[in-house]
């Protein structure tokens, strides 16, 4: 993984970077001696990344996100852009120990052809001094025409 640090200033952070290798896993199906079996198919990426982020307050980030990958010639997807708009509340006192970190988004994923705009979040509590937390995640798409069921899955981002 490599970032470099394009701006720092106390409120605003503008970072690109590349991390390789980049892999996406997916099921895929076969036919071995008439039997359908599944295997796990793995492709590869080599993608650019650009982060922003801006601190409004103590307790609140706003941020964007923008990765572009290309994808060798054996691959199924040769170009991504993915590109999300996120807010970061973050240590929220609930109490004395309890804290709570909301962090929402909206983005825009275009794979090839196929595209589509998805909302997502985390909701966290953790408690103060403490290395464990819990937390949640959803994703919801919005509209878009990728089969979001069988989609693979970016890792390493």
């Amino acid at each position: 993984m490599w970032r470099y640090k394009l701006i720092r200033r106390d409120k605003f952070q503008l970072n690109a970077g590349t991390h390789v290798p980049a892999l996406a896993f997916s099921s895929e199906s076969y036919d071995e001696n008439g039997t359908l079996k599944e295997r796990i198919k793995v492709q590869r990426f080599l993608p650019f990344d650009l982060a922003a982020n801006y601190k409004v307050s103590q307790h609140l980030d706003l941020g964007m996100y923008y990765l572009l990958a290309f994808g060798p010639k054996e691959t199924t997807t040769k170009l991504s852009n993915f590109i999300t708009f996120r807010v970061n509340w973050h240590d929220i006192p609930l109490g004395n120990r309890l804290r709570l970190k909301i962090n929402p988004q909206v983005y825009y994923l275009r794979l090839d052809d196929l595209d589509g705009f998805f909302t997502a979040g985390n909701l966290v509590l953790s408690l103060k001094d403490f290395p464990f937390s819990i937390g949640t995640t959803m994703n919801q798409a919005i509209k878009t025409n990728i089969d979001t069921k069988n989609c693979p899955t970016i890792l390493a981002h």
